[in-house]
């Protein structure tokens, strides 16, 4: 059964929406017609787009998956969650079906240490940025592959030695009977380090080079970067972080636009000491603060709640200078007052009638 429309509301619907002609059509063309000359800046899983505008070919620009020494140094960063998922997979699985997998893995790292050295990264992967840096590289991943192998190997000759703990203290992070004088955490950042400083100097020098009107110019962020949890907000997003940077601070939060995400909150202006104090609670005992909640430090093995402090007074629209008293104007001076004043501050949160020094 066909439902009933009513014509007049239908009509009344299509006059902003649904038409060509509709007034939201209209609108859109409009800014649309307004903006064609400004630049935008789209950025995908694996490259950034500059549509410099005026009916100009866009050009792009390509970063992460795309890039020299991206997945060389990737596989680097890998190997910590590869082995830990060896371990998972014996907990879970229980059937040792995850030897033929730490297998593979092993074979991989030793082909992998055998082929690095510093001339691979200097002569033939090549990254203008790690230029001068070459051996480092190498020796980091040489002895990434080194320490992997070990624990690799002592793992599959004993199998009750892959364990979370062993993962922890004898490879990831250390201070197990394991001789470990960088953990496998350090190198993980490193690498993770080596792939952003490579992918920021090139974009800055890209963008420099083009001359961006950053107040009129918009930035779209589309794609996965990595799972599907990585970078959707503005403060986890290299890509975002990294054009804000590149930008000098001169592109509006505005021109920004994310599918998933959306700007931050202007910040908030500093804490001055007009301002009242933030009330706490203290430990009877150790005497050290909390805060809405008690939580005392651990090393408080007698910790009691103390007396709460009174509740914060409520905060009131401020009663404009000119409004004050002559008493309280003479007493304090406007540009000494301020919406928490410490001199008075009876004339901020009462009617200027009720000043005690009027």
């Amino acid at each position: 059964m066909v439902p009933y429309e009513s014509p007049e509301l239908v009509r009344l619907f299509t006059a902003y929406t649904a038409g060509p002609g509709s007034i939201g059509r209209r609108l859109a063309g409009a800014v649309a017609d307004r903006g064609r000359d400004d630049p935008l800046i789209a950025a995908t899983a694996t490259d950034i787009a500059l549509f410099p505008g005026g009916g100009r070919p866009p050009e792009v620009e390509g970063f992460r998956i795309s890039t020299r020494g991206f997945k060389e140094l990737s596989a680097v960063s890998h190997l910590g969650p590869a082995v830990a998922s060896l371990v998972g997979l014996r907990t879970l699985l229980g059937d040792g079906s995850w030897q033929a997998d730490a297998e593979r893995l092993l074979i991989e790292v030793k082909a992998a240490r055998a082929a690095n050295s510093a001339r691979l990264w200097r002569d033939t992967i090549a990254v203008e940025a790690y230029r001068g840096r070459e051996q480092e590289i190498a020796d980091m991943i040489d002895y990434s592959c080194a320490v992997t192998t070990r624990y690799l190997t002592a793992a599959l000759a004993d199998e009750s030695y892959l364990t979370p703990e062993t993962l922890r203290a004898d490879y990831l992070a250390g201070g197990g009977d394991a001789e470990l004088p960088v953990p496998l955490n350090h190198m993980m950042v490193a690498t993770f380090f080596l792939v952003s400083m490579d992918i920021g100097f090139r974009l800055t020098r890209w963008f420099t080079e083009r001359d961006i009107d950053w107040e009129r110019a918009m930035v779209l962020i589309a794609g996965r970067q990595g799972r599907p949890t990585a970078g959707v907000t503005w403060d986890t997003s290299s890509v975002a972080t990294m054009i804000m940077a590149i930008s000098g601070g001169r592109l509006p939060w505005s021109g920004c636009t994310s599918p998933r995400t959306r700007p931050p909150s202007p910040p908030r202006p500093a804490a001055t000491s007009a301002r009242w104090p933030r009330w706490r609670s203290r430990c009877a005992s150790c005497g050290a603060a909390s805060g809405p909640r008690p939580s005392w430090p651990r090393s408080c093995s007698t910790a009691t709640p103390g007396t709460p402090s009174p509740p914060r007074p409520a905060r009131t629209s401020p009663t404009p200078p000119s409004r004050r008293s002559p008493g309280c104007r003479a007493s304090v001076p406007s540009a000494t007052c301020g919406p928490w004043s410490p001199a008075c501050g009876w004339c901020w949160r009462t009617r200027a009638s009720s000043c005690p020094v009027a």
